[in-house]
């Protein structure tokens, strides 16, 4: 049995809303990253494992709760339905939380209860990050993507 989730719900602090590597790059250096994780996606997502035409970039960051820091972990290629499911918060917002929480379920293998209660303590989770403020650190974008020769983004191999 699965210890860590396929799709997660990632609910990102408050202070650090409109905050992210996309945002603190020329448009030009987010371009070149996000394409070379398409390609490394090959058209799919790299969560559900679907196909799709309109990947987008994820950035993945671990929390350390205690210096109150957001790290950059992984950026990822995901499909437009994981993306809503991950960013739970908005797909409430803008009335989509059941198309959320259905894909959630589906990808996962889990039983609504199940869901809801793993919803409910991600939401508690970021009730409790966003009563302080937080810092983001990109350096790991160093060991995610770096430049090739031809001076695009290179992937790590492995």
């Amino acid at each position: 049995m699965r210890s860590t989730p396929r799709l997660t719900v990632e609910l990102v602090p408050q202070s650090l809303w409109r905050k992210s590597l996309a945002r603190t790059l020329r448009r030009g250096q987010w371009d070149m990253i996000r394409s070379s994780i398409y390609a490394r996606a090959g058209g799919h997502c790299e969560t559900c494992g679907e196909p799709s035409a309109k990947l987008v970039c994820h950035e993945v960051w671990d929390y350390d709760d205690e210096r109150r820091v957001a790290r950059l972990a992984e950026l990822t290629a995901i499909c437009p339905r994981c993306n809503l499911s991950t960013h739970f918060g908005r797909a409430r917002t803008i009335g989509r939380e059941e198309e959320a929480l259905n894909h959630l379920m589906t990808v996962n293998g889990w039983t609504l209860e199940k869901t809801r209660s793993y919803i409910g303590r991600a939401f508690e989770e970021w009730a409790e990050r966003s009563k302080h403020s937080w810092t983001l650190d990109t350096s790991a974008i160093t060991s995610l993507v770096w430049l090739g020769p031809d001076g695009g983004p290179a992937l790590p191999t492995g």
